[in-house]
């Protein structure tokens, strides 16, 4: 069960259901990050070519509100076209391959530019407070997307040339490129000189 768009309880098929739970687990870890440093902290970088905690949480806001926009269009599309079900649904190989391919550890580089590059971000509150804002707007396009065939929209995504991958697909596709970004952050917590690191009891670990 998740709260819909307008308020009222809605039973997802399955595999929206699981994907409504990945999201939520995946703010609160985003939540419980910006709970636990300081600014010092969010916007350190080891080096001038890899990016602070805030820029990669800025830059998923920016990367989930792009491909959303994507996914919702072609979800209506499907919609208008008589497709649906409740599942299971079919899902190619191809794209199956591009969401592995997204997953950490990184054995990929995507080069994330223009629109979807951070640049400097602005104050923490308000670095968390986008990030927030772009995972209920996916939440309420996972209740949009409920009862369409998610086998069926083809949604075209700019950095995969060629290739159109399924809504369920794009779907996975964004929260693989969240867990991405949360282990680049993972390391970065353990980069020497990351700040507080080196205190006892503190969220980071050694080793």
């Amino acid at each position: 069960m998740l709260r819909g768009v307008d308020g009222v309880r809605v039973i997802l098929a399955p595999e929206l259901r699981e994907y409504a739970r990945q999201v939520r687990a995946q703010t609160a870890e985003i939540r419980a990050l910006f709970g636990g440093h300081d600014e010092a902290a969010l916007y350190w970088r080891p080096d001038p070519t890899q990016w602070s905690i805030a820029q990669h949480v800025s830059h998923l806001t920016l990367a989930t509100r792009s491909w959303l926009s994507a996914i919702d269009a072609a979800v209506e599309r499907t919609r208008a076209g008589g497709f649906t079900g409740p599942g299971p649904y079919r899902h190619g190989w191809l794209g199956n391959l591009v969401v592995r391919m997204m997953e950490p550890p990184s054995r990929l580089r995507f080069r994330a530019g223009g629109e979807l590059d951070p640049g400097e971000p602005g104050p923490a509150a308000a670095v968390l407070a986008d990030f927030l804002g772009a995972q209920l707007e996916l939440e309420r396009s996972i209740v949009r997307a409920n009862g369409v065939d998610l086998g069926r929209p083809r949604v075209r995504l700019p950095f995969v040339k060629g290739i159109r991958l399924t809504a369920g697909q794009t779907y996975r596709l964004i929260l693989a490129h969240n867990r991405r970004h949360l282990w680049h952050i993972w390391r970065l917590e353990r980069a020497p000189g990351f700040p507080g690191r080196e205190r006892e009891g503190g969220r980071v670990e050694e080793g």
